[in-house]
């Protein structure tokens, strides 16, 4: 009877530690990126607002709503090749901050390539459809090259405690850096032609 009641006891020790522990804010960052990664929106909506991830820029022209489903597949061949390091997590209360090094192929080679592609296809004589087939198996083709130049970058994460769970604050500076620049050259582009 000791012995039931020491083992009881024992297991009501470990369920409340458990419980009381919730998940920390580097545990949800990682389940965030994660997710991200693997196209798994269900996930990564408990902790981000997937629209607010694939904003484009400022005005907010593009977001996964009302994006294509080419331009989500492109989305998705991007994200592939996201890979994230945590380097540091700090908690106080309900707020938090997680340093992530953020690393992907480099958009800004990517985009040169492809735009030099784009013209030639252009003056190629085919029809729309085939252009826009053509294009996008030159965009899968780069982006899936094994000698990809990729880019690294630090990011500060902020979270936000809600509830039991957290909720991470997807920063342009974030964005641009899961999607290897894709945000600040887009804004480069948006400058370039406005002038």
């Amino acid at each position: 009877m000791k012995k039931m009641l020491s083992y009881l006891l024992i297991l009501i020790m470990v369920l409340a530690l458990v419980g009381c522990g919730g998940e920390s804010a580097e545990q949800a960052v990682k389940n965030t990126f994660d997710a991200i990664k693997s196209n798994d929106r269900e996930t990564a909506s408990r902790y981000i607002d997937y629209d607010e991830l694939l904003n484009v820029g400022e005005s907010g022209e593009a977001s996964l709503g009302e994006m294509d489903e080419e331009s989500q597949k492109m989305a998705e061949l991007i994200l592939k090749h996201f890979n994230y390091k945590i380097i540091s997590s700090k908690e106080e209360g309900d707020t938090a901050t997680v340093t992530a090094e953020i690393t992907n192929v480099n958009m800004q080679t990517i985009m040169a390539s492809f735009i030099s592609e784009a013209f030639s296809l252009a003056f190629s004589g085919l029809n729309e459809e085939q252009m826009a087939e053509e294009m996008s198996n030159k965009f899968t083709e780069l982006i899936n090259r094994e000698d990809n130049e990729t880019v690294t970058k630090t990011v500060d994460i902020a979270l936000t405690k809600d509830g039991d769970s957290w909720k991470v604050d997807m920063s342009e500076e974030a964005g641009d850096a899961i999607f290897g620049g894709m945000i600040t050259l887009a804004q480069e582009m948006s400058d370039a032609f406005s002038q």
